[in-house]
This record gives C-alpha cells, sequence and structure tokens, in this order.
C-alpha cells in the first residue's frame, strides 16, 4: 500500500531517523501510483532527498524522474535530471 511506504517514511523521520535510499525510493514508488493529489506529497520528499546524503543517489534520481514525468512534461524531467 502507498500509504504504508509513506507512514513508514514519516515515522522514521518523527522519530530522528535518518531514511536510506530505499526508504526513500519506496515512498516516491508509491507517490508514483496514486493519483496526481499524491504528487505534491512526493514534490515533498524530493525536497528531503536532496537535504540529505542521498541527495546523488542514480537510483532516487531515476524514480524522481519517473514520478514527474508521470505528471508532468519534459521540462521537470529536465530539472530533476539537472539537479543530480
Amino acid at each position: 500500500m502507498p500509504e504504508d511506504a509513506c507512514g513508514v517514511l514519516k515515522e522514521m523521520i518523527f522519530y530522528g531517523f535518518l531514511p536510506n535510499s530505499f526508504a526513500f525510493g519506496s515512498a516516491i514508488r508509491a507517490c508514483q501510483e496514486k493519483l496526481k493529489l499524491w504528487l505534491q506529497l512526493g514534490m515533498q520528499i524530493h525536497g528531503l532527498i536532496l537535504k540529505s546524503p542521498y541527495a546523488n543517489d542514480a537510483s532516487l534520481s531515476n524514480v524522481l524522474i519517473s514520478m514527474y514525468g508521470k505528471y508532468l512534461g519534459y521540462i521537470d524531467y529536465l530539472i530533476v535530471f539537472l539537479m543530480r
């Protein structure tokens, strides 16, 4: 369930744990599976990733590109790719 992946990420942050790339990736994939309403949550998770040690993680960049590509256009693809 997408809600579970996002809930686990939220709890990790709440209790002071630094999520790893797998936790971030699972939450982003969960946002990708839901309706466009989840895009905002995905963008917030993207912000957390940028502030984490996983900002340059290639697999997370691929998941982010996929998420943005599902809901937004080519320009957003390019922005995410260039931020890597």
